[in-house]
């Protein structure tokens, strides 16, 4: 079976819900930012999901060790893509969403090339720093709003919540990491949860939650 042959597995290796998630982000930051809504929004939203889904096929296929642990129903451990297959994917997307993100303007062309800088260097290098890896995940899920108040020409005032969702989704992957310590152990990939333990680790999610929702009082 391949990717190929079974064109819905590019949707399960890109994790559709996710990318879409990036994608709607864009949207609701430019909204947050004063735009109105118009079909010129579509560019900005696409080039955001094959960002999100390069960065999430490319993890697939560096991940499957990982992941035959941790996460054996995705594509690649039950057998329906290979590692080379998710990457092409990766690349492939990844090399689109820049591409589409060049007639946008400078400011989009560079988010993007940053984009795929930290969602590569993410899973080859970022993540196995305890910390600075779930940091980079809040910091790429800000950005998709930051990307939207951009668009609409208001940053200013897109900040504060793009920090607010960055670090509910930093504490989000910190206690993700909490599930993934047999996979993790298993392949030496130091986490906050296996460097640390599960008590400072929920401390730490703790006080990215609570940071969250401090910031969000001072929004509101």
């Amino acid at each position: 079976m391949t990717v190929l042959r079974h064109p819905l597995v590019w949707l399960e290796l890109a994790r559709a819900h996710s990318a879409l998630g990036a994608a709607l982000a864009v949207w609701v930051g430019g909204r947050v930012a004063g735009a109105a809504w118009s079909p010129a929004w579509a560019m900005p939203m696409l080039v955001a999901f094959l960002l999100s889904a390069a960065g999430n096929a490319f993890n697939d296929g560096h991940d499957a060790p990982i992941d035959q642990i941790n996460r054996p129903g995705r594509p690649i451990p039950r057998g329906a893509a290979t590692p080379l297959e998710a990457r092409c994917l990766a690349y492939g997307a990844g090399a689109l969403a820049l591409l589409l993100a060049l007639p946008l303007g400078l400011g989009s062309t560079l988010g993007t090339l940053l984009g795929l800088a930290l969602l590569f260097g993410y899973t080859l290098r970022l993540r196995a720093i305890p910390l600075l890896g779930n940091a980079v995940v809040g910091v790429l899920t800000g950005m998709a709003l930051g990307y939207g108040g951009l668009l609409a020409g208001n940053v200013p005032v897109i900040l504060l919540p793009a920090a607010t969702l960055g670090l509910f989704f930093g504490g989000r992957e910190v206690l993700k990491t909490l599930h993934d310590v047999p996979g993790d152990q298993a392949n030496g990939l130091r986490t906050i949860a296996t460097v640390a333990g599960p008590r400072r680790t929920l401390l730490v999610a703790t006080l990215c939650f609570g940071a969250a929702l401090l910031l969000l009082a001072l929004w509101a």
